[in-house]
């Protein structure tokens, strides 16, 4: 695939009118919706007699819950651009498709290896609260990992393309560009993960870092969503497997 000096690929995939701003709606809304859910439920069934354990099923099940309840209703109001227009043109040229599939995920992989040396380096040793309570779950039960695996390998990358990939960035790149889409749309993508640590910004750089070459994956490839949601979810699947037999 070439790309012009507008920085613009010559190949795309065709905009659906106000797929965007549905998609973004429906996230924010089911959050919204399952986070009032969940202080209701959480004073409803706090009990000093749960173990830990319980906790992390009730939490594991709830979050793979939502994911679902997501990925079905934005595949609902985005099924023509995603079924009858970008599964088409993932799989009229599978080597070209799934070659960029393996450059986003090379990319991220090179990326996290330097990151690592980097915080070595300069001893930031730590995880975030994000992957600490994946850890938590995944060596909690097997029926956790079981809830984590679905959630983080099928449903979320799904999810999180289509809001960040397909929603912000398209948003992004109407007013300001392409590269500017690239750049920015990766640090909503990034914050999103780290809600409970903002303060900590050193371990935003990880997930900001995996939303630009997603990003790029996903400009490069003539903007197919597929291709950041299939590497997104290869990573993940790296992750789920590192997590559970390496650490």
């Amino acid at each position: 695939m070439t790309v012009d000096n507008n920085f613009e690929p010559v190949a795309k995939a065709t905009a659906v009118p106000r797929t965007e701003i549905r998609i973004l709606l429906v996230y924010i809304g089911v959050l919204v919706a399952f986070a009032v859910l969940q202080g209701v439920l959480g004073s409803l069934l706090a009990t000093d007699t749960w173990t830990a354990l319980q906790q992390n099923t009730y939490q594991s099940t709830l979050n793979l819950f939502i994911y679902v309840i997501m990925t079905i209703v934005m595949l609902r109001v985005a099924k023509i651009y995603f079924f009858n227009n970008q599964w088409p043109l993932f799989i009229v040229r599978p080597r070209f498709s799934y070659g960029m599939v393996l450059l986003t995920l090379y990319l991220m992989l090179g990326f996290n290896l330097i990151l690592n040396q980097w915080f070595l380096k300069f001893d930031l040793s730590g995880i975030s609260a994000n992957e600490s309570a994946i850890r938590t779950m995944l060596q909690s039960s097997w029926y956790n990992a079981l809830m984590v695996f679905f959630m983080i390998v099928v449903f979320a990358p799904i999810v999180e393309e289509l809001v960040f990939r397909k929603g912000f960035y398209q948003l992004i790149a109407r007013r300001f560009g392409h590269l500017a889409a690239i750049f920015l749309n990766a640090l909503p993508f990034a914050l999103i993960h780290m809600l409970t640590e903002l303060d900590n910004v050193v371990f935003i750089i990880p997930y900001y870092g995996m939303g630009i070459m997603l990003s790029f994956g996903y400009y490069y490839s003539g903007r197919l969503i597929l291709v950041p949601i299939v590497a997104h979810s290869v990573m993940n699947l790296i992750t789920f497997f590192a997590i559970l037999f390496l650490f």
